[in-house]
């Protein structure tokens, strides 16, 4: 798809060059050197204009600086509240992450919002966008203790993450306003660290613990121990070249506890098969789960003296995996397993049980699956149910306690533990081998998760899932083909953990009472908190002690076993009530703009608060965009060295020449929503400069015959082309007014190149420049040209100043209805005249066009086409259409020198006459038209005569 619409804009530049305003350029730079020598020159009227056809790299850069000026881009945002009337668009800004320098994915990210909210209000509506700021999380308190590991205190910790934050976000703040992006950067911001922000949170907070929504329990949830926290679903990325080590273990079964039905040899031993691709969790094995709806069987492998059990669908798949012959000695009903005992691995003295469940599958391994309820959701489930061992041996650290067996402890369960552990059970393992599959990892540190016990805090997802889901119903989702995955992805979040266990966030606003281990909350707690912020700073939690943090008159003040709560909220929480600071009450978004990886993230989180608090969702729409990718296809990463930064792109480096913000901008629109990974390479940049300078050329000559005054736009329009152009001009404004409300970016980029090469420049300029040249300065069939191509500048420039607002604002300076000098985004909202759609011309036209087509691809190639006289002779419609265009109209649309039209009934299609015409060329308009000695042609003549006359 990519590879068709780079060659449709290759073949759309080539028609350009060929017969465009481009060619029209040069012909009137020529024409402007040989000025001199042609007598006449002085009565041609050339476009007119100091707006440049392109500005070289060096001054790019200021001039988007001086525009930004000139055009007061940082003050638009406030001048839209205040005087914009109509109704409010609300986009609500998905705080960036301030962690570092602004990237290619912000530039993505901001500008699409920046094109629809420009679009919003150039259609008239008061724009509500509040820039935002992700301050917390453990990404910025790595980089805060990076250097001095262990040795800060919290308090420590938190100042230096701050600044740290503040720093970054200054850094990114400056890029987004080159970017153009119309903001309130002074009073119009909100970012998660402030004062007010973290006060809101808290009473949100407390909201849904007041719905009993948020709750604390002991579950296994996914841990890293490259970070030492808790982390959410949404905050793993899986890498699918993991290896693991997977093992088939044999767990010897207590024969005493075997039924009458099972025949087993008491000579030989009876082991249950088990397969793992975690051995270091079998340290902890409660249980073995069996379904009690499989077939299961005695087994014989090879010749050994054992008898082993299984599920009779795998054995086949068991006998491949260790390439050995296995015997099927007796089928059995898995409900028969359930009276059997196995010992421990690491203790025959320990006698565990079978039991049974529904989530052991049949598509891999034995069909007997290990249980550990400290490592994984099912199996945590099994051990509540059926009162198993819940104490985890495994530490915050990813490291064995003391609690372990056989001298684990200290030892590293994704390491050395993992290791040990197989050396322990090595002469029990009927089977090993490397396991590559997707596995979850930590998508901070980049580093394995492992799924371990721990009592945190939760929010209850699965009470409002059947409300968030009829929420989401309703909400419009672009591309449409999320809504699908969005949608699964609530319906398989049962709970989301949101506590972490760091210092750089905002606290769970909980006291801990030691002796019962029940977390002591209430409102007016939560609002003493809210007042200790105002006196204290959010540091209020780390700075106070637990007498400082209850109010004075507080009876909790005589309890000396309560502690303070050390986690702090999950950084998707932080932003996820992000809805609740920056609108209204009961205020819904019109908008949400954000990447693909935030179906997992921010859009459920704040869909899910939402819907907790309020019972509706916080956004009507939801945007959302690929990210970038290298030439290769690959992520960009510092480390693999293929990242493109916006700062090359616009102001240069080694690589890529300075381009300007208006090239960025382009490809952003013309990329960012075509594809899930959006390839930033020198032939997609280059393309887009290539665009724009398109675009400048057209805008130049557009500019150049408006003559300095606005044509009067009123006129009748008396010619058939005229008419055309204006119908041409309603139905492509009215398709990319479309594409813009279905925010079909890409869509519009191409429509806007496609229009100006082909019907803006490849025929109408192409037929115009004769009588904008050439003919009476106030001349009715000049006046309409001019008029048409005043009309065509103003859509132009509403077309692409959402997405290149600096070339917008830089054509309007020079534009003759700018008199006083106002930005572009002040003025009067583009109004499209319903006159223009008249349909009824355009059969009338396309006939012309065909014929011209034919003659350009039938003229003998050694003759100018304006050489050339041509007989048309067709049926009455064809005639009739022809007859509809003035004899001038004609020969300008077709290029040629002289047309004669015959009617013959009998014709279905037209036929054609070209000869050499023997006319004369005008030494003035270059055009074959008369057979006298004379150097003018009659038109000509009056035009010299009557401007000889006005200068005696």
């Amino acid at each position: 798809m990519l590879k068709s619409y780079y060659c449709r804009q290759t073949a759309i530049y080539k028609s350009y060059l060929r017969s465009s305003s481009y060619c029209i350029h040069r012909r009137c730079v020529s024409s402007q050197k040989k000025s001199k020598a042609n007598k006449y020159s002085a009565t041609v009227l050339l476009p007119k204009t100091d707006f440049p056809p392109w500005i070289n790299s060096e001054e790019r850069i200021s001039l988007d600086r001086k525009i930004e000026e000139s055009s007061g881009f940082d003050t638009l945002y406030a001048w839209q509240r205040d005087n914009v009337k109509g109704s409010e668009f609300i986009l609500h800004d998905g705080p960036p992450y301030a962690n570092g320098p602004a990237h290619i994915g912000h530039a993505i990210n901001k500008i699409i919002k920046d094109v629809i909210v420009r679009h919003h209000l150039l259609n008239g509506r008061k724009v509500h966008f509040k820039q935002g700021w992700d301050c917390h999380g453990l990404p910025i308190e790595l980089k805060a203790i990076s250097d001095e590991k262990n040795k800060l205190s919290p308090l420590e910790i938190r100042q230096t993450a701050r600044a740290f934050a503040t720093s970054a976000i200054e850094e990114q703040k400056r890029a987004f306003k080159k970017w153009g992006l119309l903001a309130d950067w002074e009073k119009g911001c909100y970012y998660t660290f402030d004062k007010s922000y973290v006060q809101n949170q808290l009473q949100q907070f407390y909201k849904l613990y007041e719905k009993s929504l948020i709750y604390r329990d002991l579950k296994p949830v996914y841990w890293s121990p490259s970070s030492r926290t808790a982390l959410a679903e949404a905050e793993l990325e899986y890498n699918e070249k993991h290896v693991s080590k997977s093992v088939i273990v044999p767990f010897e079964i207590d024969k005493s506890s075997l039924p009458s039905s099972f025949a087993v040899s008491e000579e030989k031993n009876l082991f249950a098969l088990v397969w793992t691709t975690t051995p270091w969790t079998l340290p902890s094995n409660q249980a073995i789960a069996y379904n009690e709806d499989f077939d299961y069987c005695l087994i014989s492998i090879g010749d050994t003296s054992a008898t082993y059990l299984m599920a009779s669908a795998l054995v086949s798949e068991l006998e491949s995996l260790i390439q050995k012959p296995v015997t099927i000695l007796q089928t059995i009903p898995g409900s028969s397993l359930k009276s059997l005992t196995y010992k421990n691995l690491f203790s025959n003295k320990k006698v565990l049980s079978f039991i049974p469940s529904h989530h052991v599958r049949s598509s891999k391994g034995t069909g007997l699956v290990h249980t550990s309820p400290c490592h994984g959701p099912d199996d945590f489930v099994l051990g509540l149910k059926y009162k198993l061992d819940l104490k985890c041996i495994v530490d915050d650290n990813g490291r064995y306690t003391s609690d372990a067996p056989h001298n684990l402890e200290g030892l590293d369960v994704l390491g050395d533990g993992n290791t040990t552990v197989i050396e322990k059970l090595n002469s029990k393992i009927l089977h090993i081998e490397d396991f590559v599959h997707s596995y979850p990892y930590d998508w901070r540190t980049k580093k394995p998760i492992i799924i371990r016990s721990s009592e945190q805090w939760f929010m209850n997802t699965a009470s409002i899932q059947t409300a968030a889901l009829r929420c989401l119903e309703e909400v419009r989702i672009e591309p449409n083909h999320h809504s699908k995955r969005l949608a699964q992805l609530l319906e398989n979040r049962p709970f989301w953990c949101i506590s972490r266990q760091r210092v750089w966030g905002v606290p769970i606003p909980v006291l801990i009472d030691t002796r019962s281990n029940k977390p002591i909350i209430s409102r007016e707690l939560i609002d003493h908190y809210c007042d200790l912020i105002d006196q204290h700073g959010t540091d209020f939690w780390w700075k106070l002690s637990v007498a400082e943090l209850l109010p004075k008159n507080s009876e909790l003040l005589q309890n000396k076993q309560i502690i303070k709560g050390k986690d702090i909220l999950d950084i998707w929480f932080d932003s996820g009530i992000s809805w609740s600071e920056v609108l209204d009450t009961n205020q819904i978004a019109d908008l949400y703009v954000e990447g693909v990886d935030q179906c997992r993230g921010w859009f459920q989180s704040s869909l899910l608060t939402s819907v907790g608090i309020r019972n509706i969702a916080p956004y009507k729409g939801i945007f959302i965009h690929g990210f970038a990718v290298d030439e290769n296809g690959h992520k960009m990463s510092k480390s693999v060295g293929n990242v493109v930064e916006p700062s090359n792109i616009i102001e240069g480096n080694k690589k890529y020449p300075p381009s300007g913000i208006d090239v960025l901008r382009w490809w952003v629109a013309g990329h960012a929503v075509q594809h899930h990974h959006i390839p930033v390479t020198e032939n997609t940049l280059k393309d887009s400069k290539d665009t724009i300078k398109k675009l400048r050329l057209t805008i130049k000559f557009l500019l150049g015959n408006l003559d300095s005054r606005i044509p009067d736009v009123d006129q009748n329009m008396n010619f058939i082309l005229d008419q055309y152009m204006l119908h041409k001009l309603f139905e492509f404004f009215t398709k990319v007014q479309t594409f813009y409300e279905e925010m079909h970016y890409q869509k519009i980029c191409f429509s806007i190149l496609e229009f100006v090469s082909n019907e803006v420049s490849g025929i109408y300029i192409h037929a115009s420049k004769d009588r904008l040249y050439c003919e009476a300065k106030n001349s009715e069939y000049r006046k309409n040209c001019q008029t048409v191509c005043y009309h065509i500048l103003d859509v132009i420039l509403r077309t692409i100043a959402p997405i290149i607002p600096h070339l917008t604002e830089e054509v309007y300076s020079y534009h003759p209805a700018n008199a006083d000098r106002k930005t572009y985004f002040k003025s009067t909202p583009f109004m499209l005249p319903q006159h223009w759609n008249n349909p009824s011309v355009v059969p009338i036209m396309n006939s012309v066009l065909e014929i011209r087509d034919f003659i350009l691809n039938n003229k003998a190639k050694n003759i100018n086409s304006l050489q050339l006289s041509v007989r048309i002779s067709g049926c009455e419609k064809t005639i009739d259409h022809l007859k509809c265009f003035t004899h001038a109209e004609l020969t300008d649309i077709l290029q040629v020198a002289d047309v004669t039209c015959t009617i013959h009934p009998e014709q279905t299609k037209f036929t054609l006459e070209m000869t050499e015409s023997e006319n004369k060329r005008c030494e003035r308009c270059r055009k074959y038209v008369y057979s006298a000695e004379e150097e003018l042609c009659y038109r000509c003549s009056e035009i010299v005569n009557m401007a000889s006359a006005m200068l005696m």
